[in-house]
């Protein structure tokens, strides 16, 4: 496999399988979190556990093991918006566990959790999820093009 290849394979699964895995926890959340829900009880522990194992499979790839000789301008790119998504990622993640550990929490009365504290926590979580829909758009402008070259050679030398 080269090394192209391995880049292309670690992205399709922060595509394919962390987002979507991420995507299916935040409906989950929203769903919890709706109007219908309102005396339903709240699974705050295992959104948390979701949400954890969640951001150790994002922080399981690592991009710095890919090899990208230094002609190959394309795939410097590639992996420089890649790094970056990955990490405003795990930044909303954080966030998330922050937020759901507060609502738990609050609904357990075990700390004095106000709607202030949990306001804040949220903006935080809104500021974090637009950062990483632009990092993972910028990726994609660039990834769409990446996979498409059939030549995957070196661009730049």
């Amino acid at each position: 496999m080269t090394e192209k290849q391995k880049l292309i394979d670690r992205i399709n699964e922060f595509y394919f399988e962390i987002i979507e895995e991420y995507k299916e926890i935040t409906a989950k959340i929203k769903a919890e979190s709706s109007a219908t829900a309102v005396f339903k009880k709240k699974d705050y522990e295992g959104n948390i556990n979701r949400l954890k194992r969640c951001k150790a499979e994002a922080l399981r790839i690592d991009v710095k093991t890919v090899k990208i000789d230094e002609c190959d301008e394309a795939s410097k790119d590639v992996s420089e918006r890649f790094e970056r998504a990955l990490s405003l990622f795990n930044s909303l993640c954080d966030s998330q566990i922050q937020l759901q550990t507060a609502f738990m929490q609050k609904a357990k009365r075990e700390a004095k959790v106000t709607f202030g504290d949990c306001s804040v926590i949220m903006k935080k979580v809104n500021t974090n999820n637009n950062a990483t829909q632009v990092a993972i758009h910028d990726l994609d402008l660039v990834f769409a093009d990446y996979i498409a070259d059939e030549e995957y050679g070196p661009r730049g030398c």
